[in-house]
C-alpha cells in the first residue's frame, strides 16, 4: 500500500486514492484497471465493482469510485446505475445525457428518463439530445413533440416522413391521379351514357343489389380501419399481417381528403389540427347548404332534385371521419411525468396553450352538430314520411301491394325517403340504428381512458349490436340481411383478434395463420358482393307465397265491405293453405269457423279470426 520513487528516501508514502500496490519496497503505484477502484489511499489490493457495489457499476482505470455502468444500464446525476430505457442504446460508460436514442424513439430533453415511440417513425432520427439542434431528435422538415408535424413547405409521405413540396417530386401525384381517375370516369359515362341507361335498365335489379352489398362493405371496412387506428393509439400492439396490411390498404373508405391533399404545401403558416378540424365541419355544411337551396329552387320551378338525400347519403357515410376527428379534440396526452401536455391528433399543439382552448371549444360546438345533429336530422326526415314509409301501423288493413304502393310513391316524392327503402317498413329508422353503431365504434370509443376499458367497450357493443342485428333482420332483401350479418362478425373478430394480440396469445406462425384466416374471410365477403341469392326460391315457394298474397287481399276485401242485412245462415268457413319445401314441410293453416247468425242479425262473425289467424 505505499511506495517510494527515490531509492535513498528513509520513508515510503501510502498509494493515492485510484491505485495500489501490492509489495513492499515498491517505486510505483499500479492504477487499478477498468472494473476495479480503490476508494482509499495506501491500498493493498483493488475493490471489484460487481462485488463490492453492483452488477451494473463497472469503472474507468485508476477510479477511486464506480463511476461507469455496464453496458444496457446508464448512470443518474446521483450515480446510479439504472436500466436503459425502451427504445434506447446504452454502452458501458453511458450517462443519462448521452443515452442513445433508437431511430423512431424520441426524447424531450437530456436529463429525460422516458423515450417514447414516435407517431411517424421517419420523421425521428434518434441518437444523442443535441442541445444546439432546432429541432433534436427530428429529421429536416419535422417538428414538434415527438417529431410528429410537419413544417410549412413540407408533407408528410406514407413510409418517408416529411418532405420537401415539390410538383417534380410527387408531392401532388396522388391528387392528380384521383382527379384524372374521376374525370376520365365522368367522361366514358358521358359518352356511353345512353348504352349505361339501357344496361341499368336492363339488370337495375342485380346493379342494385350489388350496390347495397358494396355499401355493406364499405361501411363495415371503414369501422375496421378505425377500430385498429384507435387500438393502436391507446397502447394496443399492431397487428399481426396479413390482416393488418389487408385492413389498412381500405384506408381510402375513410374518406379523408385531409390526408390525400399535401394542405401543409398550400398554408404559408402551416396546417394543424385546428385548420383541419375546421375545414372538414365547414365543408359538407356549406354542401348541405347548397343543396336545400338548390332543391327549394328547383321546387319552386316544379322540378324534383335528389340534391339533399345524395348530400344526406354521403354525410352519413363520411360521418364516422368528421366525428372521429371532432372527439379528438379532446384527447391529451402527458409526457415526462406531466411536464408536457399535447394533443394527440396533433402533436405541435401544446393542450395548455390558448390555440387549444379556442379548438375545444370550436369541437364542443361541432359535437351537437355532427355525431348528435345528423342522425337527429336524418330521424326527424324519416318521422315526417313515417305514415308513408310505414302504413300498416296507421291502417292495418292494408295489403301487401298497397304497402309497397304507397312506400314507393312516398320514395319517389321525397327522396329522403331512400333512407329507409332497404329496411321492412317496421324498422324505417334502421339507418339511424347502423349510423349510431359506427360513430360508438369509431368516435365515441375515444372517450375511453385506456385499452382495457376500450376493449372492454368495444367488444360489448360489437357483440350487441351482433345479436340486435340477428334478431330483427330488418332487411327487405334476406341475402342482404345474410350479408350484412356476416359483415358484423367481421367486426367481432378483429376486437377478438386484438384482444388476443395484446394478451400475447398470438405469436410467431400461430399469429400468421389466424391473421391470414381472416384475411381470406374478408376478401372472400368481398368476392361475395357479385354473388346474389335473389330468386334462388323453389317454385313452390313462389307458388306459396302468390296463393297466400291472393288469400289475405281477398280476407281484407271481404272484411272492409259491410252488407246491410244478412238473414240467410251463413255455413261455417273452413280455410288451409300448405307450403311444401324440398326437405320438410312446413304447414301454415288458417282456420276459422263462422257460427250461424240469428234470423234478425246483420254481423257476421268469423271473418276477423280467420285474418288474425292468416
Amino acid at each position: 500500500g505505499t511506495y517510494s520513487s527515490n531509492v535513498s528516501s528513509t520513508r515510503c508514502a501510502k498509494c493515492p486514492k485510484g491505485r495500489y500496490a501490492t509489495s513492499t519496497g515498491a517505486k510505483t503505484c499500479e492504477p487499478a484497471v477498468g472494473g476495479y477502484y480503490c476508494p482509499e489511499a495506501g491500498m493493498v489490493s483493488p475493490h471489484k465493482c460487481s462485488a463490492e457495489i453492483g452488477t451494473a457499476y463497472t469503472s474507468s482505470e485508476g477510479a477511486s469510485e464506480c463511476d461507469q455502468c455496464v453496458e444496457g444500464y446508464y448512470m443518474t446525476a446521483n450515480g446510479e446505475c439504472e436500466d436503459c430505457p425502451s427504445g434506447a442504446t446504452c454502452e458501458e460508460g453511458t450517462t443519462l445525457a448521452t443515452v442513445d436514442t433508437d431511430k423512431g424513439q424520441y426524447r424531450f430533453t437530456a436529463s429525460s428518463i422516458d423515450v417514447y415511440p414516435c407517431p411517424v417513425p421517419e420523421n425521428c432520427k434518434g441518437g444523442i439530445f443535441i442541445h444546439n439542434d432546432t429541432y433534436p431528435g427530428c429529421i429536416k422538415g419535422a417538428f414538434g413533440a415527438l417529431c410528429y408535424a410537419c413544417m410549412p413547405g413540407f408533407h408528410l409521405k406514407t413510409g418517408v416522413g416529411c418532405v420537401e413540396c415539390s410538383v417534380t417530386k410527387g408531392s401532388w401525384n396522388l391528387p392528380i391521379v384521383i382527379i384524372s381517375v374521376l374525370v376520365a370516369i365522368g367522361g366514358l359515362m358521358n359518352v356511353f351514357s345512353e348504352r349505361i341507361q339501357q344496361f341499368y335498365e336492363k339488370y337495375e335489379e342485380r346493379i342494385m343489389e350489388i350496390g347495397e352489398r358494396i355499401t355493406a362493405v364499405f361501411v363495415t371496412m371503414q369501422i375496421l380501419n378505425l377500430l385498429q387506428a384507435n387500438h393502436e393509439q391507446v397502447g394496443g400492439k399492431e397487428l399481426s399481417s396479413p390482416y393488418s396490411d389487408f385492413v389498412k390498404a381500405f384506408d381510402f373508405v375513410n374518406l379523408d381528403f385531409i390526408k390525400v391533399v399535401p394542405l401543409n404545401c398550400v398554408y404559408e403558416r402551416g396546417f394543424d389540427h385546428g385548420e383541419a378540424l375546421v375545414l372538414q365541419t365547414l365543408v359538407p355544411l356549406f354542401v348541405l347548404g347548397l343543396a336545400t337551396l338548390w332543391e327549394g329552387a328547383m321546387k319552386a320551378r316544379n322540378h324534383k332534385s335528389q340534391s339533399v338525400s345524395l348530400v344526406m347519403q354521403g354525410l352519413i357515410l363520411v360521418l364516422p371521419t368528421i366525428s372521429r376527428r371532432i372527439c379528438h379534440s379532446f384527447r391529451c396526452s402527458d409526457y415526462d411525468d406531466g411536464t408536457y401536455l399535447f394533443l394527440d391528433a396533433d402533436m405541435s399543439i401544446d393542450c395548455k396553450s390558448d390555440k387549444y382552448f379556442l379548438i375545444r371549444a370550436y369541437a364542443g360546438a361541432m359535437v351537437v352538430v355532427y355525431p348528435l345533429g345528423i342522425p337527429l336530422l336524418a330521424y326527424s326526415m324519416l318521422y315526417k314520411l313515417r305514415k308513408g314509409l310505414n302504413p300498416r301501423y296507421w291502417d292495418p288493413l292494408l295489403t301487401d301491394d298497397e304497402v309497397a304502393q304507397r312506400r314507393e310513391e312516398t320514395i319517389k316524392q321525397f327522396p329522403t325517403a331512400q333512407l329507409a327503402s332497404l329496411f321492412k317498413p317496421r324498422f324505417m329508422y334502421w339507418e339511424i340504428f347502423n349510423t349510431v353503431r359506427r360513430l360508438t365504434l369509431t368516435s365515441f370509443v375515444l372517450a375511453c381512458p385506456t385499452l382495457a376499458i376500450t376493449t372492454i367497450f368495444t367488444m360489448g357493443v360489437s357483440i350487441v349490436t351482433l345479436a340486435v342485428e340477428r334478431e330483427a333482420q330488418p332487411h327487405h332483401n334476406r341475402s342482404l340481411g345474410g350479408f350484412t350479418y356476416a359483415m358484423h362478425w367481421q367486426i367481432v373478430m378483429l376486437v377478438l383478434f386484438s384482444l388476443l394480440t395484446d394478451a400475447g396469445f398470438t405469436e410467431g406462425p400461430s399469429a400468421l395463420a389466424l391473421s391470414g384466416m381472416l384475411a381470406f374471410a374478408n376478401a372472400l365477403l368481398i368476392a361475395n358482393i357479385f354473388w346474389s341469392s335473389r330468386g334462388n326460391d323453389s317454385a313452390e315457394e313462389h307458388e306459396f307465397r302468390k296463393n297466400l298474397r291472393e288469400l289475405r287481399n281477398s280476407l281484407s276485401r271481404s272484411r272492409t265491405r259491410r252488407p246491410k242485412q244478412i238473414t240467410s245462415e251463413v255455413e261455417p268457413v273452413e280455410v288451409e293453405v300448405t307450403r311444401f319445401s324440398s326437405n320438410n314441410p312446413l304447414h301454415a293453416s288458417a282456420k276459422a269457423a263462422d257460427g250461424a247468425s240469428s234470423a234478425g242479425g246483420g254481423r257476421r262473425r268469423g271473418w276477423g279470426s280467420l285474418w288474425e289467424t292468416v
